[in-house]
């Protein structure tokens, strides 16, 4: 797999060790960062500057986009509220607000349907309904 495939596939989102296990070193990673091909969401994770705004929120917060908000980026139709829908699991015991309005909507779970899905940011269809 490519590293162009790997962020494709991933909605343009993914961990530092993703790319390192393609081959990417710290020194381009950080090439990549500066030149603004990637930026940086969180500690672990990047993304390229066209990945989904709301997929980008949600890992920032510390979770997986989901519910309605995850529908909607799956090109289902929603009744939208407004709000930003995360997932987080039962062991991550909290999440920072970002404190950008509308505030975000945590949905807590201990045993998904599917603990996995298909994409690691987007909770699986399963989950989503």
């Amino acid at each position: 797999m490519t590293v162009r495939t790997l962020l494709r596939d991933n909605l343009g989102i993914v961990t530092r060790r993703m790319l390192r296990a393609e081959g990417v070193t710290d020194h381009k990673l950080r090439r990549w960062i500066a030149d603004g091909q990637l930026i940086p969401v969180s500690r672990s994770v990047v993304a390229r500057p066209w990945a989904d705004p709301a997929l980008v929120r949600a890992v920032a917060l510390g979770g997986r986009l989901a519910c309605v908000s995850a529908a909607r980026l799956r090109g289902i139709w929603v009744v939208d509220d407004g709000r930003l829908h995360v997932a987080f699991r039962a062991n991550h015991s909290h999440f920072v607000d970002d404190g950008v309005e509308p505030r975000p909507r945590a949905h807590w779970d201990s045993a998904p349907l599917d603990p996995l899905g298909d994409l690691i940011y987007l909770e699986s269809g399963l989950n989503m309904l």
